[in-house]
Formats: C-alpha cells, structure tokens, sequence
C-alpha cells in the first residue's frame, strides 16, 4: 500500500528520491566500514570508483562482460566486480546513488546514465537520509495504533507473528529486524551491525503500515544489545499490551530447536551473554560454561532463563509499567497456538 495515500509521514520524496523500492538497484558508494554500520535497506555497497571501469577486455586484470541486452557494439563491457550488480538490470531501470561525497555520486550518475539507466542522486548523500530517519523515529511511533507483544526471551512470539499475519493483521517483528539469530527476541553482540542500522530497520518496518489497523509488534528483550528509539519506547507505553507466558520447557524446546536450525552451539551463547554492555554477573557466566562443557544443555537453557533472561524481563516490565492482558499458552504448536489466538488476539 502506498505510504503517500495511507497519509503516513516520512515519503523519500522528502529527501528527494523516489519510493526506494522502485528502485532496481540502490549503490551505497562509501567506504565499507560505513556501509556496515548503517545503509538504506536493500542498498549495495560499491564504494570503488567506477572511472575508467569500461575498458577494453583484456586491458587489466579484472574479468569483463557484456550485458545481456547488448547487441554487441554499441555497449561497453562492465567489468565482472560490476555486472554481478547491472547485469541484471536493462535500459530504463532506476538506479540510486548516495556516497559522503557529491562527487563521488556524481561519477557514479555520469558512468551509468550512457548505459540507459535512469540514476537518482540523493542530495546531501547519507547525512540527508540519516536526518531523514531521525525524523521519521520521531514521527512514525505517533502515527500508528501499536499493539505489543511482551514476552521473555525464547517464548515463541516469532510464532505468535506469523499466525497473526495467516489472520491478515498488520505484525512488525523488531525483534527479527534487531538479529535475534542467537536468542529468538533478543539481540546479542554480532546479531546486527549497529544501532543505527536497527533504527534504519525500525522506520523501514513502521512506514510499510496502515494506520488504520492494529499493528502487532515485538521489541527486543531486555538486556539486548540496541535500544529502542525514545518516541518508539515512549508510545509503547502507552498502548495495549498483550503479555505472553509459555512453561518453561516449552520454551527450553522452542530454544535448542532455534539453535539446532542455526547450528550454533549453546557455549556461542554464552559467550555472546558475557559480551552484553551489561552482561551477567561473572559467576553465573563460569556456571553457565561448566555445564555446557559437560554437554548438560537442557540445564544450560534453564539456568540461563532463571538467572538472567527472565530477571531482565521483570525488571523491564516493572519499570515500564507494562501490565496488559495475559495470554498463558500451554505450548507452541499450531494447534495450541490457533485455539488460544483465534478468540484473544484476532477480535
């Protein structure tokens, strides 16, 4: 759904580009440090100046080819580093470009535009999106009529997500868009790249929904290595909460299965937990790693719940003032899952 008919705030336009999913192709022409510490969703980093790239073959080093819809002379070969990117694209196709410097945006528009692309420029490069998302982190969380889903980490409110989404609600996971590949709900060091880039993630997720209608979202737990935007955290506050409880081994199974699928190891985890900006205390760090060298993984899980993640969650909770409608599942399988969601959540 259009975002400028939904009569949400924060269109691109505002930067002045288009929708950025019009877009074939979005270059992010700074250095590589940078990209990965925030980038426009989707964006490719290409930071290496493209003078001089169309070259005869045979002439360097690099590996050349034509694109597809060449005929064969009146196209200059890409270099192979390149078409791994254009490649796919034909004349017409939009392309993106944004970089620190103008200039280096501006080689980028004048190397492509001969191949029949049609090249953006984002003026002022990234400063001009980054205020753009600042902006948008203030203006968006007042727009939406949020709902929260409150759980402690590891209690399956991915699952609880995706059957809202089969009842065609409006869910945004934050929690997925934060990492979350290590403990499900919470993001650890190595999850995601930067705070800026969750945020980035945060006005990308939020501008996609209709403020007509409910809007599901799940936040990263407690303890979590980002943060919540301010306005975000502010208007949590103050919407419905539903808080989701599961037993213990339910979420234990949940867990070591999300693991397995991962192929991580339940040490990777307790390492990554020490590594927090405000980890756990140290004794419980070395109990954590002596059962998990003696292959007790079940205990592991337990004790990492019982001592850290569930404690977090309490006092989160508590200082928020969260205090919603309970939803107490008894386990996560579609079955138990429909029978308890169908009549509470979906009304």
């Amino acid at each position: 759904m259009d975002p400028i008919a939904q009569g949400l705030p924060m269109h691109p336009h505002q930067i002045e580009v288009q929708e950025f999913c019009c877009y074939e192709l979005i270059i992010d022409a700074r250095p590589r440090r940078e990209y990965l510490l925030d980038h426009i969703p989707g964006a490719v980093n290409l930071m290496l100046q493209p003078r001089g790239y169309a070259r005869t073959p045979g002439s360097g080093s690099d590996n050349y080819d034509l694109p597809p819809w060449s005929t064969g002379g009146e196209c200059m070969p890409f270099p192979h580093w390149l078409f791994v990117h254009l490649g796919r694209l034909e004349p017409g196709d939009s392309v993106l470009v944004y970089s620190e410097n103008p200039a280096d945006s501006e080689l980028w528009a004048a190397s492509l535009r001969p191949y029949g692309f049609v090249v953006d420029i984002l003026v002022g490069g990234y400063a001009s999106y980054r205020r753009w998302v600042d902006a948008a982190l203030e203006l968006l969380p007042r727009a939406l009529p949020l709902r929260l889903l409150s759980a402690p980490a590891a209690s399956g409110l991915d699952r609880l997500l995706q059957l809202l989404g089969a009842h065609q609600r409006q869910v945004v996971d934050l929690t997925h868009a934060g990492g979350g590949q290590l403990i499900p709900g919470m993001v650890l060091p190595g999850d995601f790249p930067s705070q800026a880039m969750f945020e980035s993630c945060v006005v990308g997720s939020l501008r996609l929904c209709d403020p007509s209608t409910d809007v599901w979202i799940t936040v990263p737990a407690p303890a979590s290595a980002v943060a919540l935007p301010p306005a975000l955290r502010e208007r949590l506050g103050r919407m419905p909460t539903v808080e989701v409880t599961l037993p213990l081994a339910e979420r234990v199974l949940a867990w070591a299965g999300h693991l397995e699928a991962q192929r991580v190891t339940v040490m990777h985890v307790v390492e990554a937990l020490a590594s927090l900006p405000s980890p756990p205390q140290r004794d419980s760090v070395l109990r954590w790693q002596a059962l998990a060298r003696e292959s007790r993984t079940f205990d592991t899980f337990v004790a990492v719940m019982r001592e850290f993640l569930d404690p977090a969650y309490s006092t989160y909770t508590a200082l928020e003032g969260i205090d919603g409608q309970a939803l107490y599942l008894t386990s996560l399988q579609p079955e138990s899952l429909d029978a308890h969601l169908a009549a509470e959540l979906t009304k």
